[in-house]
């Protein structure tokens, strides 16, 4: 960062400021936000900076994710992994009961569910 302070909001209200350091930079939460939700997860992100949007949060970023929180990594890979293969069950169970709304939309969410699966 050069020089400024960015002021991060959520929903139009700010809810802290990200400062400019020697060696990158800092975020702290605005005091009445600090206040009113202390120790609650408000704003966690494990998703290095860069110039572009993400177009889909992977694998790894939920790993980082995890991670960041203290989660060993070998928990978070099986609480992905069955997350996944609960979402592909539900996907499964739904096709009788919304066919029209299961042609369009499952090969994609299929496509999703098996490249999460396949990233490390």
């Amino acid at each position: 960062m050069t020089g400024k302070e960015l002021v991060v909001s959520l929903l139009g209200m700010p809810i802290g400021r990200l400062v400019p350091t020697r060696r990158g930079a800092r975020f702290s939460y605005e005091s009445e936000v600090a206040r009113e939700h202390v120790g609650m997860p408000l704003l966690s992100l494990s998703l290095p900076v860069k110039a572009r949007p993400y177009a889909e949060v992977g694998r790894t970023h939920l790993l980082a994710e995890a991670r960041s929180w203290g989660m060993p990594s070998s928990d978070a890979e099986k609480i992905i992994d069955t997350t996944l293969e609960r979402l592909a069950v539900g996907l499964a169970c739904q096709r009788d009961v919304y066919p029209d709304a299961a042609r369009r939309h499952e090969p994609g969410a299929r496509r999703r569910l098996d490249a999460l699966r396949e990233q490390s």
